[in-house]
């Protein structure tokens, strides 16, 4: 009964979350342009590459080290955060069209929070933190559809990308407030 219960939780936030984002689309769509969808898109699928490279998966060592949570804790956020400078650093120097459009402060940004979503996102999990990362969750994809259209109302021509930074990083502060296991003790 209880793998229901969380199966139940997990999927049930993130479909709220999902369905929240279907909803504000054509919202969002009418305050952005093709082309900043366009831009959007490509972003996503690049970021999601290099969050992967940067992070080396590192997060699925914390299944490994239980006895060392403190010192995983800050060897994993030292290495994503020295991982995604470099892979940022080599990005803008091959200064290839599509990130001349985008700030390089930003793509580091959205690497580097999507590293640690996907470490603090395997955390949970290991330490079933359900609810918390179901929380986390919805409130991450629910604030990216209201900071995008809050930034594309104030007219920030990459308010997609910036939404998507404000609401993984709202995730990584909510997860960090509330696990016991990151307060070493």
């Amino acid at each position: 009964m209880r793998l229901v219960q969380v199966f139940c939780r997990l999927t049930g936030s993130l479909a709220v979350g999902q369905l929240f984002i279907l909803i504000v689309t054509p919202l969002l769509s009418r305050i952005y342009t093709p082309e900043q969808y366009g831009v959007f898109g490509v972003y996503l699928a690049v970021v999601s590459i290099f969050a992967i490279i940067s992070s080396c998966r590192f997060e699925l060592v914390y299944f490994k080290v239980k006895s060392y949570k403190e010192d995983f804790w800050i060897l994993g956020s030292s290495l994503i955060l020295i991982l995604s400078t470099i892979v940022s650093l080599l990005i803008s120097f091959l200064n290839l069209s599509f990130f001349s459009m985008i700030e390089p402060l930003l793509f580091f940004s959205v690497i580097v929070s999507a590293s640690f979503i996907n470490l603090f996102g395997q955390v949970c999990i290991a330490e079933k933190c359900y609810s918390i990362y179901s929380v986390a969750r919805l409130s991450q994809l629910v604030s990216q559809g209201i900071f995008g259209i809050l930034l594309g109302s104030l007219g920030v021509e990459s308010g997609l990308i910036v939404s998507l930074v404000l609401a993984q990083l709202l995730f990584c502060i909510l997860v960090l407030g509330r696990m016991d296991v990151y307060r070493p003790g």
